[in-house]
């Protein structure tokens, strides 16, 4: 059935539609003579036979609207089988979705509407957007339309409807139309009060009166049934005059409406079926339709473009006068096996003709629907891919070049990697041979700097000790001189070890408790002199978040911060120093540590911007008029930076001539102490407690014991001096030994000294300015040689 003849059939059942006017008042007044008997016959008969009608015409309203709504499912399907498109997900939701659109718009009545529900029970569309995807598999009137009950009685809205359904089985698909039953009966119903009040009042003259009205009734429906003929004919413009506003007028505009609505959907159709055509034909690639013996029944406009053949001159002829003599065997194989779908579509390439003569290279892949109604054919497309194949041709030679050249290039290689090796083992062995050399070099250097240490220490000694017995003032400036320049060739005999100590990995880190406070003030009151002589102001700050104590290397820790301090007054002619303590928030906190930020900052000459990445580096300084006028050797920053390093940190210089200079030490995760640190000295000087066993350290040198022997000499004739210090000094240089806490070890230079000068005893006060010279120059291994020494000393104590 075509799409005209459905059509048809939908408006001649639409014409039998028959909805009473409203026309009580006429119907009354005509019919009061007639006798009342006649008037219960005609009017029981009336409205049995009206209601029957009505029931009847309300079903076949109904099924107009069904086979409206059926006929877009199949248009739908239709453009989806003859474009080929029946088996893509994507292009049958859209047919489904356009179905619905157009199905929804189709009117039913003032109340009634369309809707569809799968095999399942889910309702695919509806007006109403909750009803959508319900599922009604448990309706009663679910399971009537399954099991083949033509009228169906529905109580979706809370209202008995009657409703119609058609099953599209290409979708699962059950449509239905639905119309309220009040609207379906509403005209019986009002009939009823009127046709009784008729039976009273009415007489013989009804009869007559019916049938004139019938007659007048007759007239518009047979409009409504001629215009109906000519839209079934194809005459979409077809109207129907509307002469009254009552029922029969509402059909008419009803009629006319759904007329307009059909034109609309008929027109859109159209507009789709070409813009689909414009696809195909705007298409690059080739599209063919052949029958079974591959004779062309269709070619795309795009055959001209790529072959230049136009569909006229292809259409009748035949696939394989076009294809290549070598390729024909093995397409003619393919085709037909295409053609009993004994293989799956796939691609495969051959050689086609061009209209001037020359092959060109195709990439084709077949579709049989030779037994589709529509297209009875093979769907063939093809596409151009000569310059694909030739690109691929160049490629491939590309590669081959590249495989000949890399195979040369890694002859080459290998060649090189022969000598590469040689050239390694050579560079291991020199390697071998520097490290030994550094070894002796560290090793020497070390024994070179303690030679000259332990004499130097003496000399010291011996220059402190005869500045207190001269008091002549040209033999105490010469005794200054020596100490001065003693003192300056110690702290860089100093410098070097712990420099080759750090290039050797020898030097560690030892952390104690430390408190920032006294750390900070002990540092001030030790350049305070200096300080004082340059008329410079010291601050130093401590941020209240910081803790009271801390883990720290408190030797190394102070050893940097007399660096930078040193250097901050040494090249800040006036101004300030400041000395700051703060705490950066870390990216990730850790419970009981601290990112630690310590800052040394002056007012000074600056240093230039092209010189701040080279002072960190060993004997390099700003220039070399800076050493000449300021003297040292630049080993101090380089010594800075390296420990730390060591202690995990990093360190800074922001600058700017004549502006000052900041150093910036960063210390990430240093540990929270919870409890003070211990004061060694006070505790055994109150406590008395006996020293734990320790490996003492010897000198070999003579003249370093000689000083302290000396102080024995005098102390062992003195027994109260004798006690004293075995009691509270002798037990504690194990543990100050251990601790190695510079404080602790200063305090008890401190005590040496007054005991010296309190028993004037002048060599152990030398002895006791030795040690404390030694903290200040953060010099380990000489504080433990006079800590061992010491110890020994008053082990032996007679």
């Amino acid at each position: 059935m075509t799409n005209h003849q459905a059509y048809n059939f939908a408006f001649n059942h639409y014409s039998c539609i028959i909805f009473f006017m409203k026309i009580s008042s006429k119907i009354l007044l005509t019919t009061l003579p007639l006798v009342v008997f006649f008037l219960f016959t005609t009017v029981g008969t009336t409205y049995y036979f009206s209601k029957k009608a009505l029931v009847e015409l309300g079903e076949t309203w109904l099924d107009t609207r069904l086979f409206e709504a059926m006929d877009f499912a199949r248009n739908q399907n239709k453009m989806l089988q003859e474009y080929g498109l029946e088996k893509i997900p994507a292009s049958i939701a859209k047919a489904k979705l356009d179905a619905a659109a157009q199905s929804a718009g189709i009117g039913v009545g003032e109340q009634g509407y369309i809707f569809a529900v799968d095999i399942n029970g889910i309702i695919i569309f509806h007006p109403s957007k909750e009803m959508i995807g319900k599922n009604v598999y448990s309706e009663k009137w679910f399971n009537d339309m399954n099991s083949g009950k033509e009228r169906l009685v529905l109580h979706m809205d809370e209202k008995p409807s009657l409703a119609r359904f058609g099953y599209f089985k290409e979708w699962e698909w059950f449509i239905l139309a639905v119309d309220p039953m009040e609207e379906v009966y509403g005209v019986t119903e009002r009939m009823k009060p009127l046709l009784y009040s008729l039976g009273i009042l009415a007489s013989v003259i009804i009869s007559l009166a019916l049938m004139f009205f019938t007659r007048r009734l007759i007239r518009p429906l047979h409009e409504l049934v001629q215009g109906a003929e000519k839209i079934g004919k194809g005459n979409l413009e077809t109207r129907i005059a509307v002469h009254t506003n009552d029922e029969v007028g509402n059909l008419a505009k009803e009629f006319n409406n759904m007329a307009l609505r059909l034109q609309k959907t008929l027109t859109a159709l159209r507009y789709s079926e070409e813009h689909f055509r414009a696809l195909i034909e705007n298409a690059n690639d080739l599209i063919w339709i052949s029958d079974a013996h591959a004779n062309f029944i269709y070619a795309s406009p795009s055959t001209q473009r790529v072959l230049g053949y136009s569909p006229k001159e292809l259409v009748g002829t035949n696939y394989f006068d076009l294809i290549h003599p070598e390729d024909k065997e093995a397409t003619l194989k393919q085709y037909t096996l295409r053609t009993q779908s004994l293989v799956k579509a796939r691609f495969f390439e051959h050689r086609s003709r061009h209209k001037e003569g020359y092959w060109c290279t195709m990439e084709s892949i077949s579709r049989n629907l030779l037994k589709h109604p529509a297209i009875n054919g093979m769907v063939i497309n093809s596409r151009d891919i000569s310059k694909r194949k030739l690109a691929e041709n160049a490629l491939k030679e590309s590669h081959q070049e590249l495989e000949t050249r890399v195979e040369i290039r890694t002859r080459e290689l290998l060649n090189l990697n022969r000598t590469l090796n040689k050239e390694i083992l050579i560079r291991k062995q020199k390697e071998k041979e520097l490290k030994k050399a550094n070894q002796a070099k560290g090793e020497f250097l070390a024994n070179v700097t303690h030679e000259i240490k332990t004499p130097l220490n003496s000399v010291l000694g011996f220059s402190e000790l005869l500045s207190k017995m001269t008091t002549e003032k040209q033999q105490s400036s010469y005794i200054k001189a020596i100490t001065t320049s003693g003192k300056n060739l110690l702290k860089l005999i100093n410098d070097i070890l712990d420099l080759s100590k750090m290039e050797a990995g020898k030097l560690t880190i030892h952390k104690v408790p430390v408190s920032l406070e006294v750390l900070f003030d002990e540092t001030h009151r030790m350049f305070k002199a200096r300080i004082k002589e340059k008329s410079l102001e010291f601050i130093y700050e401590i941020d209240n978040k910081i803790p009271e104590f801390l883990f720290l290397d408190d030797m190394r820790f102070r050893q940097v911060l007399t660096n930078l301090i040193d250097n901050a007054i040494k090249f800040t002619p006036a101004g300030e120093i400041r000395l700051t303590a703060k705490t950066k928030t870390p990216l990730y906190h850790t419970e009981g540590f601290i990112d630690l930020v310590i800052q040394v900052e002056d007012t000074g000459i600056g240093i230039p911007q092209d010189k701040t990445d080279i002072i960190f580096e060993s004997f390099q300084q700003e220039s070399s008029g800076t050493s000449r006028k300021f003297g040292g050797t630049g080993l101090g920053l380089s010594i800075c930076k390296s420990l730390v390093k060591l202690m995990k940190g990093s360190i800074f210089v922001t600058s700017a001539l004549e502006k000052g200079t900041l150093f910036e030490i960063f210390l990430p995760d240093i540990e929270i102490s919870k409890k003070e640190p211990g004061r060694v000295l006070e505790d055994f000087m109150e406590k008395n407690e006996s020293p734990k066993e320790k490996t003492l350290v010897w000198d070999d040198q003579e003249s370093g014991h000689y000083l302290l022997n000396k102080t024995m000499e005098h102390i062992n004739s003195n027994y109260e001096v004798k006690t004293s210090l075995q009691n509270s000094i002798l037990p504690l240089l194990p543990e100050l030994q251990e601790g190695m806490k510079i404080n602790d070890i200063q305090e008890l230079a401190k005590t040496i000294i007054k005991m010296g000068s309190d028993f004037q005893i002048m060599e152990f006060e030398a002895f006791g300015r030795e040690l404390f010279q030694h903290t200040q120059s953060f010099d380990v291994e000489n504080i433990n040689l006079c800590l061992a020494q010491l110890s020994t000393s008053l082990e032996h104590l007679a």
